[in-house]
């Protein structure tokens, strides 16, 4: 896999993890997305675009986001490589 393919996959692995982790932590915690929108101080649209996959996260997200739902959420934990999705196991061992 060429370098650019591999980070392309990467970012797309990173944006599907944090899809999955928004709609995963703010259903567990019996929210609305506009519920959650209003904790962390955000328009409604911006949940549907982190929960749709178009949204790139950033620590300072992620920490947001665990704020609003009452969890500590640590980025490395959340985003290491083992917990990207690799599910053609393309990208090999980490390094």
């Amino acid at each position: 896999m060429s370098e650019v393919a591999r980070q392309a996959y990467e970012d797309e692995a990173l944006v599907a993890t944090f899809r999955g982790l928004v709609y995963r932590v703010r259903t567990e915690a019996g929210l609305s997305q506009r519920q959650l929108a209003t904790k962390m101080g955000i328009a409604k649209s911006a949940v549907e675009e982190m929960e749709d996959g178009g949204t790139q996260p950033t620590p300072e997200l992620v920490a947001n986001l665990g704020a609003a739902v009452g969890q500590k959420l640590d980025w490395d934990v959340t985003f290491g490589p083992s917990r990207l999705l690799d599910p053609l196991n393309l990208l090999g061992p980490s390094s």
